[in-house]
Formats: structure tokens, C-alpha cells, sequence
């Protein structure tokens, strides 16, 4: 049981995690903006002011908490303008995101795979390169040496990287039932 209790803690604390990196690409935030975030994400019982004062002291340290385990993990960096505390989340930060997010998207139904082909000229291997970094991110398995496969619905966000990239000449995407 406790066990379980712990893995929900975990899992909460990346959804959080999540939420947060997702909230910060959009936007620069003041920092006494995430605490607000975070303060009013849990439930607080009303009928205690003390009690209230503690659960919010709680959330306090624990945003604070999250806040310098995105710094150390360079995902966010703090800024000082104007007197106040802004937070940004770094290039590192978005990969991450990405990454959270499309490992999260939903499975394909009715034993499906989406399956990703490509074929680079020898003269654009960076973009090859990244492109197969961004597959592993994204939680793909490789099944050849150029093709990728996974089960899960990440089609729109494969395509919208490879328009970016400015790389559809030479990738192919694919669903189709496993046999």
C-alpha cells in the first residue's frame, strides 16, 4: 500500500512537473506567480485559518522545491528584472517538455503503430542526426536502422517537428496494424 502511495506522490510530482514546463512555454512568469500556481493546485480544508496557514506554508516549500529541481536540472533558469523574479525555461527545458509530453500522448487503438521511415542524403546528417535524437525523446523504438515505430498517438507532434525542420523531403509516416 504504501508502495502505491509513493509511486502517486512520484507521478503527481511529474505531473506537476509537466504543467509547469508546459505553463512556462507560452511565457516569462514572476516567479510569485508560480508559487501562486502551485499554492491553489491541491484542496485546502476551510474550516481552520491555522490549518490553511500550514497547508499553504507547505505548498510554499514545496514550490520552492520544484522550483530549484528545475534550476539544478538546468530546465528553468530565475532572472532578476526590475526588482522582481522572472522564470524562463531554458532550450533544455523544452526538449524536456517535449519529450514528457509526447510520452504521455495517448496509445494507438486497436493494436496499431505508427511508424516513422527516412532517408537522409548524405549531406544533411546533422538534420538526420537530430531527427533520430528527437525519436528517441519521443519514446520511439528502432526497428531498423532508419525506421522508428511507436505505439503511441504522436503523429501531429513528429509532423510538426519535421515541418520545423524543414526535413519532409526525406521522412515518411506511417499507421498501421500490427499483424
Amino acid at each position: 500500500m504504501e508502495e502505491k502511495r509513493e509511486r502517486s506522490k512520484t507521478q503527481k510530482g511529474k505531473e506537476v512537473i509537466t504543467k509547469t514546463l508546459s505553463y512556462l512555454s507560452e511565457q516569462a512568469l514572476f516567479v510569485d506567480d508560480l508559487f501562486d500556481l502551485w499554492r491553489y493546485h491541491g484542496r485546502y480544508p476551510l474550516d481552520s485559518e491555522t490549518e490553511q496557514k500550514i497547508n499553504e506554508r507547505k505548498q510554499r516549500i514545496r514550490a520552492r522545491q520544484r522550483l530549484e529541481y528545475l534550476k539544478k536540472k538546468e530546465l528553468l533558469k530565475i532572472e532578476k528584472k526590475q526588482g522582481r523574479l522572472i522564470a524562463k525555461i531554458t532550450k533544455k527545458g523544452k526538449g524536456e517538455l517535449v519529450s514528457r509530453t509526447m510520452r504521455e500522448r495517448p496509445k494507438l487503438g486497436l493494436d496499431q503503430v505508427c511508424l516513422i521511415v527516412y532517408d537522409f542524403p548524405t549531406t544533411a546528417r546533422a538534420g538526420r542526426d537530430a531527427f533520430r535524437n528527437f525519436l528517441k525523446q519521443a519514446g520511439c523504438s528502432q526497428v531498423q536502422k532508419s525506421v522508428w515505430k511507436s505505439d503511441r498517438d504522436i503523429i501531429s507532434d513528429i509532423k510538426k517537428f519535421v515541418k520545423s525542420a524543414n526535413i519532409a523531403d526525406w521522412v515518411e509516416i506511417f499507421v498501421s496494424k500490427k499483424c
